[in-house]
């Protein structure tokens, strides 16, 4: 009986000492809330941007943002929020988007000097920074003056011949593949073959065979993985080293990618510095001296800067190319023009030369206006104002506040482009064009600007040319609209990730 006793009166100290923490951390929940709650207040009333429109969720926290980001749909949230709320919305707490075209110099020009924001860590594959995750000028200046002279236009364009090559080799597999136009041909599926092994093989001088075969690369088919691994890792950055461990598929499968590539490319790293025959690109990298580091590049410097411009350089140019061949084929009017001008040049069936191509006005119409209309980098590019106030045109920013000027909402500016949702080359043609061209964006403004551009370009002029000499397209009835709607994992593309097309050769019509 006392021992009963003695148990009783233990379980009643401890019920009371477990009421007491439930006391606490009631206590400690309600004053949480109440201080959650006086953090909104302040931020909506009292906060130094509480005077900029936007969400009021926005606004408030950051939950409006990564919402939007994470349905691959944040630039056309922004651009949602600037038609109702005007040219400067208050799109986080701290943050500010602006949607004046005159802006991009100021946040992004060379005199601008403002650094990138935390949400560029997400871009890093690996524990080292590549060129573009680079917050610190300095250090970018260094990195980018060893990886410029590859990207060069007189160096990219001594490429071209190889480029040739991979043309022919795409359109052979897609020409066989459409049976004279019986079956339809899942275009972008080629398209990306096309320009990852463009990259592949600039970059390391090998092939990657993936043309030849028509089969996806094992290692490398999982690249398109790697715009799911920066969204998370913007949003949450641990993830980048134990997201292949989260036992949720949709999060671990594109991390488990990565981890795959980073092996794969320091084991090329490994072999390129025991061979005499280095690739131009890889070379570079072994060789020369970061100005910033004060010494070369280690193998996994020299393999995450592999990564990053097998991934800017192959996935950019391919969704840019599937939407210029949709939207041309959606308009019969344009289509006739950009063949009319490309058949005075070229025979039909036959890939141009380069020299003829780069000279032909309309084809680059037809190009500045897909990278208007559809940009490859659509979102915010984040700055942070740091030091002293930034001035705006009429506007004081506060040191501390993010700031950008995202290219969807300057490429819709009805100003600069009036009906800015049509799909129109011929703005690209007017006798006075500065407005526009101040106005676009497409390869980025400033020291930041993209360091592929020209490999890019030569891309686009060739297939685009080439395809449309050689083809005559439908765009098959299984192709929705949504399907090409512009997401934005950062960089933009085609949601449904398919371009079905019926295909034949002009030549044998």
């Amino acid at each position: 009986m006392t021992s009963m006793t003695g148990i009783a009166e233990v379980l009643s100290v401890l019920l009371l000492l477990l009421l007491f923490k439930v006391c606490l951390f009631m206590q400690n929940w309600t004053d949480s809330r109440n201080l959650v709650r006086l953090q909104y207040i302040y931020r909506l009333w009292f906060h130094p941007l509480a005077r900029y429109p936007g969400p009021l969720l926005a606004r408030a926290s950051r939950i409006w943002s990564a919402s939007a980001a994470r349905k691959l749909r944040k630039a056309q949230a922004v651009q949602d929020a600037h038609q109702r709320y005007g040219p400067v919305v208050r799109i986080a707490p701290d943050e500010l988007s602006f949607a004046d075209p005159s802006t991009l110099k100021a946040i992004y020009g060379h005199g601008s000097r403002l650094p990138k924001t935390e949400f560029y860590t997400g871009g890093k594959f690996t524990e080292v920074d590549n060129v573009f995750s680079m917050r610190d000028i300095h250090q970018h200046s260094g990195r980018r003056a060893v990886m410029a002279p590859v990207f060069s236009h007189r160096f990219v364009a001594s490429y071209v011949p190889a480029m040739y090559e991979k043309l022919s080799q795409t359109f052979n597999m897609m020409a066989t593949l459409s049976a004279n136009g019986t079956k339809p041909v899942d275009v972008y599926h080629w398209v990306h073959n096309f320009a990852l092994d463009v990259v592949f093989h600039f970059t390391l001088n090998h092939e990657s065979g993936t043309l030849k075969t028509g089969k996806p690369h094992a290692v490398i088919r999982d690249l398109e993985d790697f715009q799911s691994v920066f969204a998370w890792t913007a949003l949450f950055p641990p993830l980048r080293n134990l997201g292949r461990f989260v036992p949720i598929q949709a999060v671990k499968r594109p991390f488990i990618s990565l981890h795959k590539w980073i092996h794969f490319c320091l084991d090329i790293v490994a072999r390129e510095r025991t061979t005499d025959m280095k690739a131009s690109f890889v070379s570079r990298l072994l060789e020369n001296e970061d100005a910033y580091l004060e010494r070369k590049l280690n193998d996994l410097e020299v393999a995450e800067e592999l990564i990053g411009i097998m991934f800017a350089g192959s996935g950019t140019a391919a969704n840019t190319i599937s939407f210029l061949i949709w939207a041309v084929l959606e308009n019969p009017p344009i289509r006739e023009k950009l063949v009319a001008e490309l058949e005075r040049q070229v025979p039909p069936g036959i890939i141009p030369m380069y020299e003829v191509v780069n000279k032909l006005p309309y084809l680059n119409a037809v190009i500045m206006e897909t990278l208007r209309r559809w940009p490859t980098i659509p979102g915010l590019q984040p700055r942070r104002v740091v030091g002293k106030e930034l001035v705006v045109g009429d506007y004081i920013i506060p040191a501390g506040t993010v700031v950008g000027c995202q290219n969807y909402t300057v490429h819709l500016d009805p100003v600069t482009f009036p009906e800015p949702e049509i799909f129109d080359p011929e703005r690209w043609l007017q006798p006075d064009t500065s407005a526009q061209h101040a106005a676009f964006n497409g390869f980025g403004t400033g020291p930041r600007a993209c360091i592929g551009r020209n490999l890019a370009l030569i891309e686009l002029q060739l297939f685009t040319a080439a395809f449309f000499l050689r083809f005559d397209a439908r765009v098959a009835d299984t192709l929705e609209e949504k399907d090409m709607e512009l997401t934005d994992g950062f960089s933009g593309g085609p949601a449904g990730k398919s371009l079905p097309l019926y295909l034949v050769e002009r030549s044998k019509t």
